[in-house]
């Protein structure tokens, strides 16, 4: 095993076709950690950062790629230099791109233990690890296998929702107070005209349908400026003036890519609400 690493989004395009091979076999893998996902994440949020992705090559096959970057935290102790994933909690999880993630990580910890001149980095922070699914344990068999001492800890909360089963079953499933919160939310809705729901779902740009549809994208910002998103000061809602156009630009490039999942509700032939995603898995096959 070698590893090979490139430090411009430029030395990247070359690689782009073994980056969405691997992808497409990386368990749990999404379109955020796609290349196509981190020339637009780069280009918006580069700053102080470092890029540092790891090709990780047996023979002449490329077999995996760890995507890792350098930036500086501030800490009760002062500056910290971190190497950690390109993420900033923009989805939900992350890791190496490959089919064996764990042989993948281990080989990318192994290098970076190796004395180089110019490493500047105090801390290996490994972010938003599915610890209990996707993952599976791979991360600490890795850094156990490099001979790294770490600490574990929860960094964030998401939620799953089971979708082997159908409505009937669900609504069976909840508590009976929210099965009446349901039903007289549905009775006041009626009340309002007719339903409609509407779903977008591009293939991408390799089945020759990768239309934007920006009319559709503008009513989803239009709905969160009109929500509690659009008192929000996070800086990390839809509408916000500080991150719009980096969201904007991941729309289209994920409508590209496949990766969008956009859908609109109408009551009485207005916009309600909406609900909008990059999927956890991709499409690359018909």
């Amino acid at each position: 095993m070698s590893v090979i690493e490139l430090n411009k989004l430029t030395e990247l395009q070359n690689i782009q076709d073994d980056w969405n091979r691997l992808l497409a076999v990386t368990p749990g893998g999404s379109f955020f950690q796609s290349l196509d996902w981190l020339q637009v994440y780069w280009r918006h949020f580069e700053a102080d950062q470092k890029l540092r992705v790891l090709i990780i090559r047996d023979a002449d096959e490329v077999t995996g790629i760890v995507p890792l970057c350098e930036r500086t935290m501030e800490t009760r102790f002062g500056e910290c230099r971190i190497l950690t994933y390109p993420f900033d909690d923009w989805g939900s999880f992350y890791g190496p791109v490959s089919s064996d993630p764990e042989r993948t990580l281990a080989s990318a910890l192994e290098y970076i233990q190796q004395p180089l001149p110019l490493r500047k980095w105090d801390l290996l922070d490994l972010r938003c690890v599915d610890t209990d699914g996707f993952d599976g344990g791979v991360t600490e068999k890795a850094l156990f296998t490099a001979n790294l001492p770490y600490k574990k800890h929860q960094w964030n909360q998401t939620a799953y929702v089971d979708l082997n089963q159908d409505w009937d079953d669900y609504l069976a499933g909840r508590s009976g107070k929210a099965r009446q919160t349901y039903l007289r939310a549905e009775r006041r809705v009626e009340k309002e005209g007719e339903i409609e729901f509407l779903r977008y779902r591009p293939r991408g740009a390799d089945f020759g349908d990768s239309d934007p549809r920006w009319d559709l994208y503008e009513i989803c910002e239009e709905i969160a400026r009109k929500s509690w998103q659009g008192d929000s000061t996070t800086g990390t809602t839809l509408s916000h003036e500080n991150v719009a156009q980096y969201f904007r630009d991941t729309h289209e490039s994920a409508v590209r890519f496949g990766a969008v999942d956009l859908n609109v509700l109408y009551v009485g032939g207005q916009p309600a609400a909406f609900n909008y995603r990059q999927p956890l898995r991709i499409n690359f096959s018909d």
